[in-house]
């Protein structure tokens, strides 16, 4: 190895010196994260941010106070000469400064050791003079550490310009981490980034993790944030602001929506801060929020509790004043609530929160039915934007209670007449809904919920009440848009009332209406989809469109559903009252494979009565015998059919056997009306 390259890397080993002991290395005052509370809904429809920063790091950013032990061990191995220099080294471990500086300097290790004795005394101008001083001899190979030394007193007097102009050439890790705080500094974050993901050693970690984590965090990259504090976590758990870093951690979990794992974040917050720092007001504070969001705040109380003591320190004490009230109204303790938030606007009187409590004051009271003391509050609400929505809605009702209108349903009627943008609207029809006496104002309500709120929650529950009056009062555009918008906002709903529907309409008669819905929405229903269609073959037979009817019940017929027998049994009934018995003769034998011995039964019947109509009796009694045959799992069936027989029977004279069979009929019934007719039967016969 040449004597030129023996002594750059000597040069290079020296430059680790001067980070590693203070000299000119680089690190953070007291962070830098500042960490800005979040915006919260304090209030119903109205924000509040934490206005106060729980700054758990400085914004402050200095060049100095990193440790890095390798480096120090590799410097004592390579640094004979610096250790030889008039004892002037041991002064500087000694931490002597003093003694340093006083003494003089005449080659380049003493020069820079002199300097950095300047660096740690804070005294930056003097040390780049100092600097300036030593020749830059190419054999010494110790231009590129004067350079990083100059630059980190440039930083530290915040003279940026120049630290680039010095560190434009260096590639070495300590300059590209200089040249990335620069970057940070002036709000490059995206240079300073890409500078720091450059750098492959792993020498000036954790230091080069810390920067990157600020930056994600500064834009919001939680996942790469996350990413960089579970790395602290398992290879840097001593790391000095780890506790910091877990409070960063738990409020990423609070923003993501994650509250308990949150919790567990910030309990080694707790347990590891000390009792007047303010770091351990934060985490209570944010500890609290997480109860709050919870809906735990029995819990959020105990935290919140501990930040609002005067003892304790937090960015947030008024936050967590006014975050106790609101927990305990949304818990609907009305009474906690208004004591908590009055003590509140007491101790905050002009605070922006406090217009915020007064909302919240003034909608507690009403709750608890303090009418006088609701409109109090309200009146001390400065301006409109504070005035919720609710409350406009609870004012008409607190001028109803003041005798202003002459029933409940007035007031809300002129609220809906006057607050037009009001979103409490909904509230009200729902309201007017539930006790409004008039059916025809029920449904007036009702309409104008689902036109202007169509998503609202309730509205199939409304709309399943109101179903008869609905069918029997709107007209068909309002129930298919009815129809249409519970499909689009609560498609969970939708079968059981689209059903609902079918079968009021058609008990209503409306069966081109029941066609048309069927039309729309026959692709879309899976558990109603074959009694929708068997309704709408039924309306489709009562509208006089016998093939439409009898190509729906043919379908149905054919496929496993509730209503293959049903089916089956109409088309016999519409060719019974449609077709000649020819017709009906062939289809009561043709299909006999894919029926039950029910279904088969009840084809028979009907074959007879067609047969008896046209005074065949013999063969109608045939037909009948036949059906009480296969009936036989059913004993009103079987007896209906006995009765045919009787009467059929009767009618070719045979009285005696006429009578046989009703009195067979009447010991097979069991239901009261089949019994009554053989028992009309039988007084006939007689």
């Amino acid at each position: 190895m040449s004597h030129k390259s023996s002594l750059a890397i000597k040069g290079s080993t020296f430059l680790l010196f001067v980070f590693i002991s203070g000299i000119a290395v680089f690190g953070f005052d007291e962070g830098l994260f500042d960490i800005s509370g979040e915006i919260d809904s304090f209030c119903l429809d109205s924000k509040d941010n934490d206005i106060q920063s729980a700054q758990i790091f400085s914004s402050s950013l200095r060049y100095d106070n990193i440790y890095i032990k390798e480096f120090r061990e590799a410097f004592y191995l390579d640094s004979d000469k610096l250790r030889n220099e008039d004892d002037l080294y041991a002064l500087f471990k000694k931490k002597e400064y003093d003694k340093i500086i006083s003494a003089s300097a005449s080659n380049y290790q003493q020069k820079i050791i002199k300097a950095s004795a300047l660096y740690n005394l804070g005294k930056y101008e003097d040390a780049i003079n100092v600097l300036n001083s030593i020749g830059l001899d190419s054999d010494m190979g110790v231009d590129s550490i004067v350079k990083i030394i100059k630059a980190a007193c440039y930083f530290n007097l915040e003279e940026h310009s120049k630290v680039l102009e010095l560190l434009k050439n260096q590639n070495d890790d300590y300059s590209v981490l200089m040249k990335s705080m620069v970057s940070y500094l002036k709000n490059d974050d995206e240079c300073a980034l890409k500078l720091l993901t450059g750098i492959e050693s792993a020498r000036i970690e954790p230091q080069r993790s810390y920067m990157m984590l600020n930056i994600y965090y500064k834009k919001k990259d939680y996942s790469n944030t996350m990413t960089i504090i579970e790395l602290f976590e398992t290879q840097y758990p001593s790391f000095e602001r780890m506790l910091n870093l877990k409070y960063i951690k738990g409020q990423i979990l609070y923003n993501k929506g994650y509250f308990k794992r949150s919790i567990m974040a910030l309990q080694d917050v707790v347990l590891g801060t000390d009792s007047n720092s303010v770091l351990l007001g934060n985490a209570y504070y944010l500890i609290g929020k997480n109860y709050f969001m919870l809906g735990e705040y029995d819990k959020m109380e105990e935290y919140l509790t501990f930040v609002k003591m005067d003892a304790s320190k937090s960015d947030f004490k008024k936050n967590a004043e006014f975050l106790d009230g609101k927990g305990f109204f949304l818990k609907g303790d009305f009474k906690k609530a208004a004591s908590k938030l009055s003590e509140f606007t007491e101790r905050y009187p002009d605070d922006e929160l406090t217009q915020y409590a007064f909302q919240l004051l003034a909608q507690s009271y009403f709750y608890q039915k303090n009418y006088k003391k609701s409109k109090l509050f309200m009146s001390k609400l400065k301006h409109p934007t504070f005035f919720a929505e609710k409350l406009v809605f609870m004012k008409y009702f607190i001028d109803y209670k003041d005798r202003l209108y002459s029933d409940s349903i007035s007031a809300y009627l002129d609220f809906i007449a006057k607050e037009t943008g009001n979103p409490m609207r909904r509230e009200t029809y729902e309201t007017i809904i539930k006790e409004a006496e008039s059916e025809s104002l029920r449904i007036w309500a009702f309409d104008n919920l689902d036109k202007e709120f169509p998503e609202s929650e309730n509205i199939p529950l409304y709309a399943s009440n109101l179903c008869a009056t609905i069918v029997k009062t709107c007209s068909a555009e309002q129930i298919q848009r009815i129809v249409m918008n519970i499909k689009k906002y609560r498609p969970e709903k939708f079968e059981a009332l689209f059903i609902q529907y079918m079968r009021e309409l058609f008990a209503k008669k409306e069966y081109q209406q029941i066609v048309e819905l069927y039309l729309k929405y026959s692709s879309d229903l899976r558990e109603s989809k074959s009694e929708s269609s068997y309704i709408t073959a039924l309306s489709l037979k009562e509208m006089k469109n016998i093939d439409g009817a009898l190509f729906m019940l043919d379908a149905l017929s054919r496929e496993e559903n509730a209503f293959k027998d049903s089916s089956m049994i109409k088309r016999a009934m519409i060719y019974y009252e449609i077709y000649d018995i020819e017709y009906l003769k062939k289809f009561v034998s043709e299909e006999g494979s894919e029926r039950t011995p029910f279904v088969e039964g009840s084809l028979y019947r009907i074959f007879g009565k067609k047969l008896f109509e046209q005074k065949r009796y013999s063969e109608a009694k045939t037909a009948y015998l036949r059906a009480v045959e296969l009936f036989s799992d059913n004993r009103n069936m079987a007896a209906m059919a006995l009765l045919d027989c009787s009467v059929s029977s009767m009618l070719l004279g045979e009285k005696k056997e006429a009578v046989i069979f009703a009195e067979k009929a009447l010991l097979m019934a069991t239901d009261i009306e089949v019994i009554n007719k053989l028992k009309i039967q039988l007084d006939n016969l007689k």
